[in-house]
Formats: C-alpha cells, structure tokens, sequence
C-alpha cells in the first residue's frame, strides 16, 4: 500500500497538466481513454494526480516505443489495480 498522500486536480487544473481542454478531458474519461473522476462532494468532481501522471507517462512511453501497443498498458493498469478502461 502506498501511503503517499494524495492530491486531487480540479478540471482546470487537470486540463492544464495535460495540455487539453476540460471538456476533452470528460469525453475521454467517459470512453474509457482518461483516469476516470471522482465525485469529492456533492457538486465537485477531481482527477486524482498519480492517475493523471500515470496517464501522461503511459502516453510519453507510446509514443517513444510505437511497437508497444495500447492494450499492453491497459492490461498492466488493471493488474496493478489502477483505473480500467470502461467501454
């Protein structure tokens, strides 16, 4: 278990990390293709920063490794337990 505290990014903040817009960044997580929200209050909703640079990690690793596919990363997330892709 990791006991490093952790940090939520507001959709702003999320969008900026990444270089996207807000309303990108929701369609993405609802196909599946971005670390999925999580609902922090009753109208609030956050990315979890280790997700989100995890993300951008699996993306830089793509990108420099072209042979590597999507999946591979994709089945490594879900067994170490990380977000899922949902279809």
């Amino acid at each position: 278990m990791n006991d490093a505290p952790l940090k939520f990014l507001r959709r702003a903040q999320a969008a900026e990390r990444v270089g996207l817009s807000v309303s990108r960044l929701q369609r993405m997580a609802k196909a599946g293709l971005f670390p999925p929200m999580v609902k922090i209050g009753l109208r609030s909703v956050a990315w979890v920063e280790g997700d989100v640079d995890q993300w951008m990690r699996d993306r830089v690793k793509e990108a420099r490794h072209p042979g590597r596919r999507a999946e591979q990363s994709q089945q490594a997330r879900e067994k170490d337990g990380r977000w899922a892709e949902r279809a």
